[in-house]
């Protein structure tokens, strides 16, 4: 549930250009981090 927060926030912070593309790949690469340590 956290992580959509996130995904949400990078998508409004990231209208601007392309930190939305960064948060998004940011975040999908934390969640499989945390998705391979449990």
């Amino acid at each position: 549930m956290r992580t959509t927060g996130y995904i949400v926030w990078g998508i409004l912070i990231g209208k601007k250009g392309k930190l939305e593309e960064m948060c998004i790949d940011f975040v999908v690469k934390l969640d499989a981090k945390l998705y391979l340590n449990f």
